[in-house]
Parts: structure tokens; sequence; C-alpha cells
């Protein structure tokens, strides 16, 4: 595409190369997942080299190549969890690689540098399956298994269709039908939530749940009503009496809540929005959800809800420890750490009590079993409980926050029978993966803490309706 722009190549490329790099910085703050996975926004990192090739270089510069391997080395040790990228901090590396390739430091000529190098390609593509389909497995064999493969498949694939005498048109050929089954699947599977979703729809019509009657609330995307479980609204007559805002834990109790809310004559309403907390002017500083201006702007939709129609009553149940390790902040944090988080929650859970006029109940997040089950569990996985010190370990920053006006904070719930909690009952597990319930789990687990509060929300109600 760019060949026929080669006479302007040192116009067009810094220029495309800019308009990516703005594009990717503006991204890291709306949406860093897309930002990490589409090409417009990770272009520039590639026309780096770009524009590299078209510079000159008659001789190496080792003090500019050791300089580089000093900033990838930088990346290496200083970016964590919390580091935007990509964004403008993705510069140290790619500069840094550039640097490198310029200077052309004698130390990449020592071996078996030069050979890491002949296979990194077959590297890189191996090392990502890997992880994913043998996840815990220790390093010391996920290592030597990945160079193995990559050397085999360098050696005995890539190494020979390289060598190989391909016509251009055969080439050409080849790539123009890889391109085009790319983009045809590609296409299919973005198709494939909108029919979902269309089929669950027509099937909740045809099952009796029709669109209610106008006029309706009109709730916010990411928001159901609990006892209907979908969006469609409800005659404005009626109120809402309670709000279960959180993140995918919230989800996963949304069915028990619907039964509670049920069990007591209430009308309650679920606003989730994966990974992020449910409090106002805060964001979580995790790449892999939605970008903190993204998130902010989903806190106040759902105050807005709160406050339009005067919810009294706000139950939050989120995963409280990846929330509160360091990755809750506010426009005052400068370093994300635990205690910056804490005073975070503190001082977000009082403005909302003030600014919303609500009552504020604090869910304690189940036990978080081995991380390595974070992908699921696969037959015959061996499951275990944590011990009560474990759990307080995790859950330190929520469960010694200080007694705030109209937050209740909700004692842990009984789950250790003995010396580590439960994570089956009847043979049946209650876990999805290390952190979230199933099913069986948010009934035998998180019900015993939710139905107090329903039952009290629902004494409330009875007591402000005026008798007859």
């Amino acid at each position: 595409m760019l060949i026929p722009l080669r006479r302007f190549r040192w116009v067009v490329l810094p220029g495309i190369l800019l308009t990516s790099f703005g594009l990717c910085e503006w991204m890291s703050y709306e949406y860093p997942s897309a930002n990490f996975y589409l090409l417009p926004t990770r272009a520039w990192e590639l026309l780096i080299g770009s524009v590299l090739s078209m510079i000159p270089c008659r001789r190496a510069r080792p003090a500019l190549g050791y300089l580089g391997l000093a900033m990838i080395l930088g990346a290496i040790i200083f970016f964590g969890r919390f580091t935007r990228f990509p964004s403008v901090w993705a510069l140290l590396p790619c500069l840094g690689a550039a640097f490198v390739i310029y200077g052309r430091p004698r130390l990449l000529a020592l071996r078996p540098l030069p050979q890491i190098g002949l296979i990194s390609y077959s590297l890189y593509l191996w090392h990502w399956p890997l992880i994913v389909l043998l996840r815990g497995l220790p390093e010391l064999l996920m290592l030597p298994l990945t160079f193995g493969l990559a050397y085999l498949s360098w050696r005995w694939i890539e190494t020979p269709l390289r060598r190989a005498a391909w016509p251009a048109r055969r080439v050409f050929a080849s790539a123009a039908v890889s391109v085009i089954a790319v983009v045809a699947s590609a296409a299919q599977v973005a198709a494939l939530p909108s029919q979902v979703y269309q089929a669950s729809v027509n099937l909740s019509i045809f099952v009796g749940m029709s669109p209610a009657p106008s006029p309706v609330f009109h709730l916010p995307e990411g928001a159901v009503w609990l006892d209907l479980g979908t969006r469609y609204g409800k005659p404005a007559t009626q109120s809402i009496d309670f709000v279960v805002w959180g993140d995918s834990h919230a989800d996963a109790v949304a069915s028990v809540c619907s039964r509670l809310a049920t069990e007591q004559g209430l009308t309650g309403v679920l606003a989730t929005q994966a990974g992020s907390a449910p409090l106002i002017d805060c964001w979580c500083a995790d790449p892999s959800i939605d970008g903190p201006n993204a998130q902010r702007r989903w806190a106040n939709t759902v105050a807005k809800l709160i406050v339009e129609y005067q919810v009294k009553h706000v139950i939050l149940v989120v995963r409280w420890d990846n929330k509160l390790d360091g990755a809750l902040c506010d426009e005052q944090t400068f370093v994300n750490s635990p205690a910056d988080s804490g005073r975070v929650v503190r001082e977000k859970l009082k403005q909302m009590t003030e600014a919303l006029g609500i009552a504020i109940w604090l869910v304690p997040q189940a036990p978080r079993l081995d991380p390595r089950l974070d992908g699921g569990f696969h037959p015959g996985t061996e499951i275990n409980g944590i011990t009560r010190a474990e759990y307080r370990g995790q859950q330190a920053t929520i469960l010694s926050l200080p007694e705030i006006a109209g937050v209740n904070a909700i004692a842990p719930g009984d789950w250790w029978p003995d010396e580590r909690s439960i994570t089956e009952h009847d043979g049946q597990c209650l876990y999805l993966d290390d952190d979230h319930v199933n099913e069986a789990g948010a009934e035998l687990l998180m019900r015993p803490l939710l139905a107090p509060i329903i039952r009290r929300i629902a004494e409330d109600k009875l007591q402000s309706e005026p008798s007859e």
C-alpha cells in the first residue's frame, strides 16, 4: 500500500507513525484492551523500524546500542501490572530496540545470543500457545520446552521454506488466499455475539417475558432487572428498592439476589462492569479492562440511576483483593500501592454516602483459591481451600476498613468447617475458577451473607411506607 508513496516516505511514514502513536496514547485511557490488540494503535512500534531503515548507518555506534539495552532492561524491571501499555511508556523498549539495531553493540555477537536470534520468531510463535495450553506448568519445564519446539520448527519448517525458490505469483496468490480466509473467519466470529444475543432475546419473549408497558424505566447498558433477567423496562410507578453494583463477582450472585428479591417482594437492579470498581471518581489501573475515562463514565451512569430513582440501598459485590492491591486509584494517586487504594476506597465510600444519600452494604469476597486455577478447572483438578489466615492476608485492606457513616461492612461467612475453606458440597464443586463462585457456590457461600441484607431492606421499606 505504501509502495506508490515511497518518494514521499520521509513525510508519509513519520506522519503515520505520529498519528498511530497519538491514537495509541488516547486509547490507553479509553479502551486499553482494544489498544493492545488493534493494528492502528500498534503500527507506530513497527514504523519505528521502518523509519530507522531510512537512516544511513555507515559505522557502528556501540554507546547508543548499550543505551538501548539499558532502556529495554529498565522496561523489564520497572514495568508492572499497573503500567499503561502500550502507551507513551512503550517508547522505552521500542526506542531501546531501535538504538540496539542502530548501535550494533558487540555484546550481542557473543554466543549463544546469535543462535537465539535465529530462532526468535519461532520462539515468538510458540511461547503463548504453550502458556495457554499448559497453564500451571513450572517455568523450569516451560522454558526448555519452548526453546526445543522453537528450534525444531526453525530447523524443519522455517529454514526450508525460506530457502525454497517460490515464484512471485505463487507467493502473492498464497498471501491473498490467507488474508481472505482470515478476514472471513474474523467476520464470522465477530457476528456470533450479536446472533447469540438476538437468539436469547427471542427465547425470552417466547417463554413469556414480553416487554413491559410504557412508560418504563430505561436502564443503562450493563444494568438488568434482577427478577426478570432482561433489559426490558418496568412501569414508572414501581420503585427500585436496591442496586447490586459490582464486577463479575456481582454477576455470579445475580440469581441468588433475584430469588431473595422475589421472596421479599422487592425490586432490584444489577449493575456490573467487568473488572471495574463500584465507586465514583476513581478507576482500576488494569490494562485488561476499559480505561479510566470509560470506568468513570460507567460509575457516573450508575450514580445517576441511583439519584434519579431515589434508590436508598446499594449492595457492593466485587473482587476486593485485586482492586485494593494497588490497582484502585484516583486523580490524587501518584504511586500504585495498597495504601493508596485503601485511601481511595475510604474516601469514595464516604463521598457516595453523602452525595447520593444511600446506605451501602459491603459484601466480602469469597475465599480466593490457588491463582493457578484462574483458567478454570479440568476434570480431576485438585481444588483446595485456603486458611483463615490466608484469607485475612488476601482481604487485609477491606477487612481493616474503619467505620464510615452509612457503610455497613458485612463479616465474612462461615466458610471454614475445618482448617481450610470449603470448596465443594455433597460432591459438587462450588467454584468456576480461582475466585468466582458458581451457581451452587453462590447459593451455599454467598446467600447467607446476602439474605440478611435483603431482609433489612424489606424492613426499612415497610417502615417507610405510610400506614393506611
